[in-house]
């Protein structure tokens, strides 16, 4: 069975896959959804948002969640994802993403 996210703004409703999600970062009040389908946004807290996503994402920092399916490749100042999306990282973020990363892929 195929894992929603139910993430609502003012406009719009949408559940989301969890499984086409890239990563999920916050800026300002908003929270933002990068997918294969697009980019959703809500006014939701991080905090409500952990609860609902699956194993997949792993917390990179307070701000970044990312899909550890999708990440590509890791380089020594960021990670690059299928979509060619880089995001750059602080140092023991890096490290710690890098980490669960070699453990998602065995």
């Amino acid at each position: 069975m195929e894992m929603t996210l139910k993430v609502s703004n003012r406009q719009q409703v949408m559940f989301l896959a969890t499984n086409k999600i890239y990563y999920i970062s916050k800026l300002g009040r908003k929270t933002l959804f990068y997918t294969k389908d697009g980019m959703y946004w809500t006014y939701s807290a991080m905090d409500d948002i952990v609860s609902q996503i699956d194993s997949n994402m792993f917390q990179c920092h307070r701000n970044l969640f990312v899909n550890l399916k999708f990440i590509n490749s890791v380089f020594a100042d960021g990670l690059v994802l299928a979509n060619g999306v880089k995001l750059t990282m602080c140092r023991s973020a890096l490290q710690q993403t890098k980490k669960a990363w070699l453990l998602f892929i065995g």
